[in-house]
């Protein structure tokens, strides 16, 4: 069947719905999730207009939609070139209706919202279209993969910015000095110091805020008996600068209240370089698993750099599962702040019973953001004395007239080629 038609003949998608209905039937009656969300609207899907694609996935794809009053959501559905593969059309569909299902239970301030799915549930599918079921989900501002792209971009600026004054800074400085004003080398160094030192401390909080949130989204579903099981920067996004788990397609409820007993489950599941060695050696885990991957995620959050860039599958079978390696914390021009050191070490420990639970990271993650918060609190203090006594001094003093040789010095310091 060519995938230009986009539609099923009616015996077939009738067949294929009905099996789809079990699948979802069978996975909500074992369920212990409870709907939380009473608001969620059922919508026709010929009363929206579908608008430019957002993102993609292995089996669906996100677009923009605008609802009433200007509003923006994003529609999610499963991709047209699956109707040539019913079998792998069918578990695909039930993994949307997994994650309809649990958005539908979940209440968390970083976990997306669901605000509406089509009118018709899974009975949808019986339409023979690949769009004919779909959720309607809050629309994200960028996700952390795109944030990450944009510090890196950024960071050999601040690096550079951080090693030396700027040198418009020294400019500026030195007009300063042969119009009058005297003022030390080491105070206008001090004050350029404390600005940059500031920015350093002020994204190393961000980041400690972004990493203690993911954890917390993480706890949440662990309380609830839940593992996400595809942590990685491209599933979490931003709302108002507020993070985002999404993408629950993956997402399985353990089979017994107990989270430290490991399960048989599909192993492999998510992306190499942040699933778990026991996921990826296909041996029983359980949320432990979760906790390795928000290490690997906040090691890319803090080292600005993805860990095992560049391995092979067997260099991360033998060097990581075989013999325990780990992304470098402190070399090969990479530096992470050694309290969040010993959170990493912990939490990506080789043997899952000896990771600490996510509600132990989130806590130990947020004292370190307390900390940094008191830090950048006095640095901001610091830096507007600084300012405050650079301009009284300014104002008590009274520049001279320049000599003809200091101008000469000034226009030559100004045309001077800096690397």
């Amino acid at each position: 069947m060519s995938t230009m038609e986009a539609q099923w003949p009616k015996h077939i998608a009738q067949r294929v719905s009905e099996s789809i209905r079990a699948d979802v039937e069978a996975m909500i009656c074992t369920s212990r999730l409870a709907r939380k969300n009473n608001c969620i609207a059922l919508i026709d899907k010929k009363d929206i207009q579908i608008g430019q694609l957002l993102g993609a996935g292995s089996f669906s794809e996100v677009h923009e939609v605008q609802l009433g009053g200007g509003r923006r959501v994003a529609i999610k559905y499963l991709k047209r070139d699956l109707l040539d593969q019913p079998e792998n059309f069918r578990l695909a569909a039930g993994e949307l209706a997994v994650e309809a299902h649990m958005l539908a239970a979940f209440d968390h301030p970083n976990i997306i919202k669901i605000r509406g799915w089509a009118a018709s549930g899974v009975h949808s599918f019986a339409q023979g279209r690949n769009d004919s079921f779909f959720l309607l989900l809050d629309c994200l501002d960028e996700t952390l993969e795109q944030r990450l792209e944009k510090w890196q971009t950024q960071s050999p600026t601040i690096n550079k910015a951080l090693s030396r004054p700027l040198q418009h800074d020294i400019l500026d400085f030195w007009r300063r000095l042969n119009s009058g004003y005297n003022s030390p080398m080491d105070q206008m160094a001090t004050e350029i110091h404390l600005f940059h030192i500031k920015h350093q401390e002020e994204m190393y909080l961000e980041k400690l805020r972004i990493c203690g949130e993911i954890a917390s989204a993480l706890a949440y579903l662990h309380e609830h008996r839940v593992i996400y099981r595809d942590l990685k920067p491209s599933n979490i996004g931003f709302l108002n600068n507020r993070v985002q788990l999404f993408d629950f397609g993956l997402s399985r409820e353990l089979p017994t209240p107990s989270l430290d007993e490991p399960f048989l489950m599909s192993g492999k599941i998510g992306t190499l370089r942040y699933m778990a060695v026991e996921v990826a050696c296909l041996q029983p885990y359980n949320v432990a698993a979760d906790v390795y991957s928000w290490a690997m995620v906040a090691y890319e959050i803090m080292a600005l750099t993805k860990p095992f860039s560049g391995w092979t599958r067997d260099m991360h079978s033998q060097m990581v599962c075989g013999m325990g390696a780990r992304p470098p914390l402190n070399h090969h021009g990479v530096f992470v702040a050694p309290p969040f050191q010993a959170i990493l070490q912990q939490a990506w420990h080789q043997m899952p019973h000896m990771r600490p639970s996510i509600a132990a990271v989130r806590h130990d993650v947020q004292i370190l953001e307390h900390q940094q918060m008191q830090l950048v609190l006095e640095l901001m203090k610091s830096n507007q004395f600084q300012q405050r006594t650079s301009q009284q001094d300014r104002a008590g003093r009274q520049a001279p007239s320049r000599t003809s040789s200091s101008c000469t010095s000034s226009t030559a310091m100004t045309n001077e080629s800096w690397d």
